[in-house]
């Protein structure tokens, strides 16, 4: 057999296993109590989707460009927000807190010592960062047959919520899209910690993401409203790509008309 027909023997196998061995999609789908469906989270690749049949509008991730969609299907529009748009938008709401800062220290000036004193001491109560958000081992778990590992999350000594996340491995789950979900978490969590930032004060940001914990959720547990989702199904059927590039179509805003 001469080197040619070699070569053409194992480019013709690379060819079909690359073609029959293809890459797996993730649909993963939380519900509540009574089994209706509250998140749906679909991951492509690079493209990350989670959204709520219940709502007109859901969120997309690039993890390629590191961008976050949102798109509002009521509205037909969408919102593209990445790195550099979130620090612009945040050092200007920092100048805008700064400006308005400035002017109630120059209206408190002039008004009587007592009762500028009692309105400084309700800016200092409601003026305050949140403690971080610590997580707890909390044992072993089986959803739907899959393992995940419970952690209790707190902050400061109150218990505010609950997940159990399994591996990768435990849900079946390929590694690409695991990583394609946990970097759109990480920068959800990045955003959160952003505007907190530039707001001065604490927000009422989801636990799960503000706790940094890596895994795939498969119960969410919120003590603070008693809402709770657990899996409902994992499916690693084909996505249509339509599913992440609908929104094309939509006329695109800024992000400063986004949070208008």
């Amino acid at each position: 057999m001469s080197a040619t027909t070699s070569f053409r023997l194992v480019l013709a196998l690379a060819l079909f296993l690359f073609g029959t061995l293809g890459h797996a999609d993730t649909t993963l789908t939380l519900k509540d109590s009574e089994g209706k469906r509250k998140s749906i989270i679909q991951i492509k690749g690079n493209m990350a989707r989670i959204s709520n049949p219940e709502k007109p509008y859901y969120t997309l991730y690039d993890k390629r460009l590191n961008t976050l969609i949102r798109v509002n299907d009521a509205r037909r529009r969408y919102t593209e927000i990445n790195r550099e748009a979130l620090k612009q938008q945040f050092r200007n709401l920092a100048q805008m807190r700064q400006q308005m800062m400035a002017q109630m220290k120059a209206q408190l000036a002039a008004l009587p010592p007592q009762q500028r004193h009692e309105i400084e001491q309700q800016m200092g109560q409601t003026k305050h960062k949140a403690e971080k958000i610590r997580a707890v081992a909390a044992g072993n778990k089986k959803v739907k047959g899959i393992r995940c590992r419970m952690h209790e999350l707190y902050q400061g000594k109150n218990r505010i919520a609950g997940v159990c996340l399994a591996t990768p491995d435990d849900a079946g789950m390929e590694k690409t899209d695991f990583t394609t979900l946990m970097a759109m978490l990480d920068f959800m969590r990045e955003m959160a910690q952003q505007a907190e930032a530039a707001a001065g004060r604490s927000a009422n940001n989801d636990p799960l993401i503000m706790s940094g914990l890596k895994g795939i959720p498969l119960i969410i547990r919120d003590n603070r409203n008693d809402d709770e989702l657990v899996l409902g199904n994992l499916s690693a059927a084909t996505l249509d790509s339509a599913v992440f590039t609908g929104y094309r179509n939509y006329e695109k805003q800024t992000l400063a008309h986004d949070l208008e």
